[in-house]
């Protein structure tokens, strides 16, 4: 039987957890137990010198020891809207919209014109550890984790990159 490791998770706001979990679990397991009991959304565990750790290590492998004080960080959803795409329809023309939501967990979630970057479906593998969104009239473009650039939407108004996919690498900001 694998021993038991009693942790501290605590949020920014000062709200604490206590919890028991066997050593073997993994830090995934932990993390959602955490936030679970916190009742916030997704987040990441990070250890008391700042670094995140990995969902995928066992908490002895993450070297995580009862009276451990950990931080589940949280991020706030953040909404980008794109500009509208003006459209034409047979009662006339009108507006249509997209939507892009970067989550807690740092996964996007898309909605509104399919076409305009509304459906993120051919680059939802790739939007993980999202940083930063920007959108222009009908696509997005978002710098992930390792700092390359994902982008999706109109291939003319920004939506499709792949001509400088290699150029696009260590990307701090886009505007």
């Amino acid at each position: 039987m694998a021993a038991t490791v009693s942790v501290h998770v605590h949020l920014i706001s000062g709200r604490t957890v206590s919890l028991d979990i066997e050593e073997n679990a993994f830090v995934e397991a932990l993390r959602q137990r955490a936030s679970s009991a916190l009742a916030v959304g997704t987040g990441k565990l990070v250890n008391a010198v700042g670094h995140a750790l990995e969902g995928a290590a066992t908490l002895r492998e993450a070297r995580i020891q009862s009276g451990d004080m950990l931080m589940l960080h949280v991020r706030q959803a953040e909404v980008i809207a794109s500009k509208a795409v003006w459209e034409a329809t047979t009662t006339g023309w009108w507006q249509n919209a997209s939507f892009a939501a970067i989550l807690g967990d740092g996964s996007v979630a898309t909605w509104g014109n399919a076409g305009a970057g509304g459906d993120s479906a051919s680059v939802q593998d790739q939007l993980k550890r999202v940083q930063h969104i920007q959108a222009s009239s009908g696509a997005f473009a978002a710098i992930v984790g390792n700092g390359s650039v994902v982008t999706w939407g109109i291939a003319g108004n920004g939506g499709d990159s792949s001509d400088v996919q290699d150029q696009l690498k260590n990307v701090q900001k886009i505007q």
